[in-house]
């Protein structure tokens, strides 16, 4: 039962598969409900550290009258993609099938998109395969994940830190803007309601 680890050791080391199936000889109902009590902790192990870096974070829902479910990813309000997964078979035996939907391309996520599908992906083929068989994660695809999607990242990271400091720097300019403005116009005020004195009776 290793066709989908070997497909997603090799969608990591050159471009992500789309989509993937495994069987097994366990009913569809244990299948389904191997995979869904971990899809919140298999979102969390299988995006990379250069993922979450640059503020992709997944989401996870499931269908269980249907057997179906998937993990979103969102960056600043924008879906990049969305990994589904269903659960078919009958009471002996079951086939877990997962595909990989685009979202959002635009601006910075036209770049971060593609890292989902070649990164992302394979470990959560693997994680998927990991929980419904009862054995330990790949944990040296995880690391070599975590590795080169923080390589492909970090230039964006630095452009977003190096823009964050940018902005820090107007906001500060425009508070201090504001604060000069209201110490004029108190100083006005305060001008203004002060009693004058002629000169002109000495």
């Amino acid at each position: 039962m290793r066709k989908m680890i070997l497909l997603a050791a090799a969608a990591l080391a050159l471009s992500a598969c789309t989509e993937s199936s495994e069987d097994y000889q366990i009913g569809a109902s244990e299948a389904w409900s191997k995979l869904s009590s971990a899809g919140f902790a298999i979102g969390t192990w299988a995006t990379p550290q250069g993922l979450i870096g640059v503020d992709v974070r997944p989401t996870f829902e499931s269908f269980p009258g249907e057997r179906t479910a998937y993990w979103k990813f969102m960056r600043k309000g924008a879906e990049l993609g969305r990994i589904n997964v269903v659960v078919e078979g009958d009471a002996t035996s079951s086939t877990v099938s997962m595909s990989y939907a685009k979202g959002d391309t635009s601006g910075e996520n036209g770049k971060l998109e593609p890292l989902i599908r070649q990164f992302a992906q394979p470990l959560f083929v693997d994680a998927v395969d990991a929980a419904v068989e009862g054995r330990p994660r790949e944990e040296d695809m995880k690391a070599m994940a975590d590795m080169q999607s923080a390589t492909q990242t970090s230039g964006l990271m630095m452009n977003n830190m190096w823009g964050q400091i940018h902005d820090g720097k107007a906001k500060a300019k425009e508070r201090l803007r504001q604060a000069e403005g209201e110490v004029a116009v108190a100083t006005a005020q305060h001008a203004s309601t002060r009693p004058t004195t002629s000169l002109s009776s000495y």
